[in-house]
Order: structure tokens, then sequence, then C-alpha cells
């Protein structure tokens, strides 16, 4: 199974996916990640995960398969567009920050996607694009003003002396900064 990107808007600056696949009862494989726009427009598993024995899994002369989709790169509002912090993008990036620590969770017991060298770099890509997301002019500021330790994270966003186990605490804090707001 590939992944294809047909059409991007215009002015898209960012476009990588993190997905895994999914056919039947098979146990779900992935996750892969691609940049499709500094990439190719297909993107798939790696070679030892590409094959599916799809007549194993037919019921009822059906086969279900899908594909699940993460946006990893980020693509951020113009000066006029940024908005100011608000419930539904803390909510969102709370959620977000769940999901990768999951995932992270999941790829410790398979394999890396293509392009990722490490577990760590994986989470820390992942963490670091959602915070972003908050759009904060200051992100150590923030984790002094949450009673964070300021190492977890640089002043524009990116994961610097964090630990993935912290990644679930980070969540609370941005969920109760939006519960707040």
């Amino acid at each position: 199974m590939k992944l294809k990107c047909e059409n991007m808007s215009e002015g898209t600056t960012a476009l990588t996916i993190m997905f895994r696949f999914f056919a039947g009862d098979m146990p779900v494989r992935g996750p892969a990640m691609h940049d499709f726009k500094n990439g190719k427009a297909l993107a798939g598993l790696k070679r030892n995960d590409e094959a599916w024995d799809l007549l194993s899994q037919v019921k009822d002369m059906k086969v279900t398969i899908g594909v699940e989709l993460w946006e990893v790169a980020y693509e951020a509002p113009g000066p006029e567009e940024v908005p100011h912090l608000n419930a539904a993008m803390a909510m969102k990036v709370s959620q977000e920050l769940k999901i990768h620590y999951d995932l992270t969770k999941e790829a410790e017991r398979g394999q890396l996607p293509d392009g990722i060298c490490s577990l760590t770099q994986l989470w820390t890509e992942m963490v670091s694009t959602s915070l972003r997301k908050l759009e904060l002019p200051d992100y150590v500021a923030f984790c002094e003003a949450r009673g964070l330790p300021r190492e977890w994270l640089g002043k524009d966003g990116s994961v610097e002396h964090m630990k993935l186990e912290n990644v679930l605490h980070l969540a609370t804090e941005i969920e109760a900064l939006g519960s707040s707001c």
C-alpha cells in the first residue's frame, strides 16, 4: 500500500505526515514518516512491510483496509494570522502530545519510520512541532511559569532536555493552561 499526495494548497511551506496502514485483523504496520513537500508524491512502509496477504483477510467477499495519518510538520501562519493562545488550541496540542507519547511507545516494539534514526529523534520532532502551534513568545518562560524545569524546552519550543516520560506531564500543564483561558 502507498500513500499519495496529489495536491497541495498554494503557499504550503511544510507537509510532513506520519502514517500507518491496517488490513483486516492483521497487525497494524508502521508508523512511517514522509515529507510530501520536499520528497516524492508517493510514500510507503519499509520493504519488509510492503507485502500484504489480503486474501487471508477476506470476510463476506470484502477486505477492510485503511490508513491512520498524523500531521508532523506545521505550516506556520503569517504574522497577520497569528491568533492569541486559546483554549481550543491548547487542548489540541495537549491531545497531540498524548498521541505522540503513545506512538513512541508503540514504536519501541517495532521499526522506526524511514528517515528517523532514533526513538528520541522521533518523539522530540513530533512534540516540538506540536508545541510550536501554541505560538508562545518564549517556551522557557512558559516552563518557569508552570513550575516545569526550564531546561525541558528551548525558547523556540524545541525539546531540549526533556525525557519521554515527561511528555504526559507537559500535556497536562498545557491542558490546564487551556482550561484557564
